[in-house]
């Protein structure tokens, strides 16, 4: 089974580097959610297409290495690094970040959740603010919950 779910984790890489978005329909299960962080995201095949498709926008060019992976029951880890140049207007949450032309990296950790032999379940946490940074937004730091403005 742990050999299986590494296969099928190793084939969702493939399919960020590749933008194969169609071959997430062999892999992603039918009840498919997904979090980054602690947000859910919205769920289903047509989500993550969509995301993904929006992500290869901002970089066309991303290309994901495994560092380490491995498996535990219905479980596999994957921490990888990411790297791509900012060619696309990045939309996020509060802001825009029109294209600047920098190669950046990223790295992060993946937790999948295998199920019938497909991705049911995905929380990733991804070093967002390090790549920020490197597309030179502003520094900020962040105000503790319940703290005076």
């Amino acid at each position: 089974m742990s050999d299986l779910n590494k296969s099928v984790a190793l084939s969702y890489v493939d399919v960020w580097n590749s933008s194969d978005f169609d071959a997430l329909d062999d892999i992603i299960h039918p009840d498919y959610r997904a979090r980054r962080g602690d947000r859910l995201m919205p769920s289903g095949a047509a989500a993550l297409k969509a995301w993904l498709s929006g992500r290869h926008q901002v970089f066309p060019d991303m290309k994901y290495t495994v560092e380490e992976i491995f498996t535990a029951d219905d479980r596999v880890v994957v921490r990888a690094s990411g790297v791509g140049t900012h060619l696309g207007e990045w939309r996020k949450n509060l802001f825009t970040i029109p294209p600047t032309g920098r190669r950046v990296t990223w790295s992060g950790v993946d937790l999948i959740r295998v199920a019938d032999g497909k991705i049911i379940e995905d929380w990733d946490y991804w070093d967002d603010r390090g790549l920020l940074e490197q597309l030179g937004t502003p520094n900020y730091t962040t105000r503790p919950r319940n703290a005076p403005a």
